[in-house]
């Protein structure tokens, strides 16, 4: 994290970075709306559920 980047302002950079990986997987993979949005919904819940150490 840069010296003038809040935590916030870091978490959005990642999420965005995150989400435009997954749309372009998504994209690759030929996924209707609806099976991405489930998926994305499916990440998030893991994403925040676990963590490694």
């Amino acid at each position: 994290m840069r010296g003038d980047e809040t935590d916030t302002e870091s978490t959005k950079s990642a999420d965005g970075s995150i989400r435009s990986n997954f749309e372009a997987l998504c994209q690759e993979l030929n996924m209707d709306e609806e099976t991405a949005a489930e998926a994305l919904q499916n990440f998030k819940s893991i994403w925040n559920t676990y963590t490694l150490e």
